[in-house]
């Protein structure tokens, strides 16, 4: 185990400082540098690549134009696979200037057009480029000299990143494009790089080998002509600027497609690995390439025998505590990308976690044969587009998360001092969620509020309002729904109410258009996108300042609407939420949602007597329109999500306890169990977005955020964590009984499940693991992106009595 625990160390060491220092000191014992002829200009085309780049086609083309080159040795060919945004139409307006428009009949990737645009090119030099790539006007002049040497087969140039917003994704790829330049520029002084770079690289025309559209053509074709046995140079003066990337998942999903085509097209050329037909090139490829994108398994391996190894003790700890703690500087790098926290010290292991996750990504689907052909355009394009592209890279937090508690329960099991510590910190943790929270709320309460101002709400304040029902297939219950509002306590001309419909296919459409003569209008979107797209299409056409949002299953009281608005005389009010309770639960743990929410209620009116309150209850609350942001529609839990945007702005969130309003309870405990599965991956998502957190400007509710949100969802990891802790420390007396305590809790709560919670007792253990079981499935689907934003409507329990079983229920 010590063999590979360092013998994977050494490799390590030898990827990223012994093969740099290793061409160094070759580079002064003998070199080769290239020989140039500035004055050698061939014919050169000029192929770019292009699909949907109609933000940056335009200025591409004229940066093309304005090049130090004569104009009569220059072709520009502009490949487009089948572009649908407007590229194809800028491309043709400069036809009269001899831009040649090569558009393929239908989408087939990068490397198809690339083959069919080489085919009908007339230059004896090929320069590929990309639609964002901007060249230094002297560039092509730089590159083309090169080919005055007959024993060059390409040469590639030096790409510049340029961050149009400053972000540490992009600070950390130009500290790394830096470092990989520097080994180019090594390579071509000995003999010839490895690989070249898609946005400037350029070979002679007859040296192209058409290609498959899986094969990346940026590294395969070098291969091909390192095999034909000319030489790859780097030309550092030959400077190309383009974008980075400004978020860490487009830099992942990057990677991931890059290695993968690069490990198919090394596996097409392996020969070049022998040593004995590349010579050094062989070992330049295997550094180089090979065994950087080899990493994760050499990561692994040290991980792995590290934790087998600890009980020896002196080195082999202190190793695997530097593990431990990079690992965990990694995942905090994780957490705060997504609050927009800038420190460096996080972001480098979190940079290069993340590399290595992609590549060992790519590593699997190269050996499952699945290989993306085409791609998408990586620059940002707002948040909207950008959030709707699938492959979010959650391996990541897996991984590292896996690693981290592998090493710390081994590590664990050496100390019991630092076991019981731990111990009794996740027990704290765990009573503060709970219970703490609420009690230093009631605390904070009663020592602010006898010197803070009070709130301003004017009960006859009465602006216009909107009130937005949202519908999907909600014929059972939205004529009461409609009836309910049309008799609500407020102004019938100050009031208008929308019923937006997510593409229903049941009779909700007919029967609120038969309200139509009584001012109820219809706002039908086909087909059915999710709540969220509906609820942004519908914001766009309603004019009123003050909107509330419901859903169409919850029943009003008459005032609601008047306790609602009242508080928005204040300016500093964003949103303001009301108090829905749950009727007519059919089983056994229908009392327990009741007190749930009770609690819920109680931490809500004191977070609102001392700030805002974390988040609105989704079936009843009103926002302030000018202060709606747009939201994704790939988002799940849209309240949480549109309230927090509010908050972010500054505004206040308010809890209005008289605003009441009833819901019937689900049928089944599944149909529960459903709903605290969505609401976790939904806010999961959320997090992973970083559209929920409070700014740092705002500690104090980023304070209450955490405690009241973050620690509640993070529970069952917690529960988990003290039950491991419990088992490592059974041997003594006090933590044997938490360890029985704990077991009989989880023994109930499966008999409860078996029982169906039909006796008495066993409802409250079985509620509290359905729950957190629930929460732990959430996070899970949250994290791999498998929760849908289309919602499966829950089936629910009607009773009679309506409004008046819901005042006996309250009273």
């Amino acid at each position: 185990m010590s063999f590979i625990f360092w013998a994977c160390i050494f490799v390590l060491f030898y990827i990223y400082l012994g093969y740099p220092a290793l061409l160094w000191l070759l580079s002064l014992i003998k070199s080769d540098p290239p020989m140039p002829d500035p004055t050698f200009c061939p014919n050169v085309s000029l192929i770019i690549s292009a699909y949907n780049e109609a933000e940056t086609i335009g200025q591409k083309i004229e940066n093309s134009l304005s090049l130090d080159y004569p104009t009569d040795k220059l072709e520009i060919l502009i490949v487009s696979d089948a572009s649908s945004d407007g590229t194809d139409k800028i491309v043709s307006h400069y036809a009269d200037r001899g831009v040649i428009l090569v558009r393929m009949p239908e989408r087939g990737g990068k490397t198809l057009g690339l083959n069919h645009a080489v085919s009908i090119a007339k230059g004896e030099v090929v320069l590929f480029s990309d639609a964002n790539a901007f060249y230094e006007p002297d560039s092509l002049k730089r590159l083309a000299a090169h080919f005055s040497d007959a024993k060059v087969g390409y040469v590639t140039g030096a790409s510049r990143y340029v961050q149009q917003k400053y972000s540490f994704v992009g600070w950390c790829e130009n500290l790394y494009w830096n470092y990989d330049l520097e080994l180019k520029r090594l390579e071509s002084t000995l003999g010839s790089m490895v690989g070249a770079d898609g946005a400037m690289y350029a070979i002679r025309r007859a040296l192209y080998t058409p290609l498959k559209a899986q094969d990346i053509n940026d590294f395969l074709n070098p291969l091909q002509i390192i095999g034909k046995g000319y030489r790859g140079v780097f030309e550092p003066a030959a400077i190309c600027r383009e974008s980075t990337v400004s978020r860490f998942g487009e830099e992942y999903r990057r990677k991931v497609r890059i290695v993968s085509r690069s490990l198919r097209g090394l596996a097409q050329m392996s020969t070049l690995l022998n040593p004995m037909r590349s010579g050094f090139y062989a070992l330049e490829l295997f550094s180089h390439k090979l065994l950087r994108w080899l990493t994760p398994l050499f990561l692994l391996g040290i991980a792995l025998s590290n934790v087998f190894l600890w009980s020896e003790g002196g080195l082999y700890q202190l190793l695997g505590g530097l593990q431990f703690a990079f690992y965990a500087l990694a995942l905090m790098g994780y957490v705060l990308s997504t609050i927009g926290l800038r420190l460096r010290i996080f972001y480098l292991p979190y940079y290069f976690c993340l590399m290595n996750m992609a590549s060992l990504h790519a590593i699997y689907k190269s050996f499952r044969g699945s290989v993306q052909a085409t791609w998408e355009p990586e620059r940002e394009k707002g948040q909207a587009d950008s959030n709707k592209r699938k492959g979010r890279f959650y391996p990541i937090i897996a991984i590292v998360l896996v690693l981290i508690l592998f090493q710390a329960f081994f590590i664990l099991g050496q100390n019991t001092l630092i076991q019981e510590r731990l111990f009794w910190t996740l027990v704290g943790l765990l009573v503060y969620a709970v219970g703490g929270y609420t009690l230093m709320l009631a605390l904070v309460s009663l020592i602010v509020c006898p010197f803070k101002r009070a709130d301003i709400a004017d009960p006859d304040f009465e602006p216009k309002v909107t009130l937005m029902i949202s519908a999907y297939n909600e014929e059972k219950v939205i004529e009461a729904k409609i009836e309910n509002s049309l008799a609500l306590a407020y102004p019938r001309e100050k009031l208008n109410i929308v019923v937006v419909s997510d593409g229903s296919t049941d009779q909700t459409e007919a029967i609120v258009a038969s309200y139509s003569a009584r001012g109820v209008a219809l706002w039908s979107f086909q087909p059915r996108h999710g709540k969220i797209s509906a609820i942004n299409r519908a914001m766009e056409r309603i004019e009123d300042e003050i909107v509330i949002l419901s859903d169409a299953n919850v029943i009003y009281e008459s005032g609601v609407i008047g306790e609602l608005v009242k508080h928005f005389k204040n300016s500093a009010v964003g949103a303001v939420s009301g108090s829905v309770s749950v009727i007519d639960a059919p089983c056994r743990i229908g009392w327990l949602e009741w007190v749930y929410q009770r609690y819920e209620n109680t931490i809500k009116k004191l977070e609102t007597q001392i700030g805002s309150i974390t988040g609105v209850d989704g079936a009843m609350y009103a926002i302030r329109k000018s202060a709606y942001r747009k939201i994704q529609e790939n988002v799940i839990l849209d309240d949480l999500v549109i309230s927090m945007a509010i908050a972010r702005q500054g505004k206040r969130i308010l809890f209005e306890p008289k605003a009441k309003g009833f819901e019937h309870a689900a049928m089944t405990v599944e149909e529960g169990f459903k709903t605290r599965v969505r609401v976790t991956a939904g806010a999961v998502q959320a997090i992973k977005l970083g559209i929920v957190f409070p700014p740092l400007s705002q500690p104090f509710s980023l304070f209450k955020f955490i405690s009241h949100k973050i620690l509640r969802w993070a529970m069952p990891l917690v529960l988990i964590a003290l039950f491991a802790l419990n088992i490592l420390l059974m041997d003594q007396g006090l933590y044997m009984g938490f360890l029985l305590f704990q077991s009989a809790i989880y023994i109930l709560g499966l008999l409860g499940f078996l029982t169906k919670a039909s006796v008495y007792f066993l409802a409250i253990p079985f509620y509290f693991c359905m729950q957190n079981v629930a929460t732990l499935v959430g996070i899970w689907r949250g994290l791999r992106d498998r929760q849908s934003v289309m919602w499966d409507k829950a089936e629910r329990y009607v009773a009679k009595g309506g409004m008046e079983q819901f005042h006996e229920t309250n009273h």
